[in-house]
């Protein structure tokens, strides 16, 4: 039995008592991140650590992550946790944001019925609409450079979180490393600098993928 219990107060005491973090978001003109708000994000995200994080912590000791063929697997309940993490909402209070700043210009995610979920009219990439977990270069419609096409269809490179995060913070590079190909090249030039923007944007689009 787990009997860990989220330090909500010493949260509290960090950001109001020692930080100040009210007037902080009052100078930033933020005045909708007011206490009230602040407080239910701390306490459902306590809730989330105690309920359903902390139960894991025993297995995850125990069983651990497991590599068998080139495959990673989770210890039970991990993948449940994500989604659940994922499904409430809390890497999109991010996500979301590093998405439009980030990926507008080139890419939308639009549904198999058509509705556009995220995005404007971008097009020089592909549709991102359940990439997560998806295979490289298998967008239909889409024109993909030969580098990625080869690694995903012939090499088996799948969209995981850790191969996305990496994939889009140095294309180029990344493809050169996983296809052992010092000539890969990659059409997508951008790069996102911060690893927690692609993290926060892959759990984004996961969170907007088809059930």
């Amino acid at each position: 039995m787990h009997n860990f219990k989220a330090p909500i107060r010493d949260i509290q005491f960090t950001l109001y008592e020692v930080l100040g973090a009210e007037q902080h978001y009052q100078r930033i003109g933020a005045q909708e991140a007011n206490r009230e708000l602040v407080d239910a994000i701390i306490v459902e995200g306590g809730k989330f650590a105690e309920e359903v994080l902390a139960p894991l912590n025993q297995i995850g000791d125990t069983v651990g992550c497991q590599f068998n063929n080139g495959v990673v697997t989770t210890p039970p309940g991990f993948k449940e946790a994500y989604k659940q993490y994922v499904e409430g909402g809390w890497p999109s209070l991010a996500g979301e944001a590093a998405y439009g700043k980030q990926c507008v210009a080139c890419h939308v995610v639009v549904n198999d019925d058509g509705e556009k979920l995220a995005g404007r009219n971008g097009k020089s990439g592909p549709n991102l609409y359940n990439i997560a977990g998806a295979g490289a270069g298998m967008v239909e419609d889409y024109r993909y450079g030969k580098s990625i096409v080869a690694a995903g269809a012939k090499n088996g490179l799948i969209w995981t979180e850790e191969t996305f995060v990496a994939y889009v913070q140095d294309p180029k590079g990344f493809l050169r490393s996983f296809l052992d190909d010092k000539k890969a090249r990659a059409k997508m030039s951008f790069k996102v600098r911060n690893e927690d923007d692609a993290r926060n944007i892959y759990a984004y689009l996961f969170s907007l993928a088809d059930e």
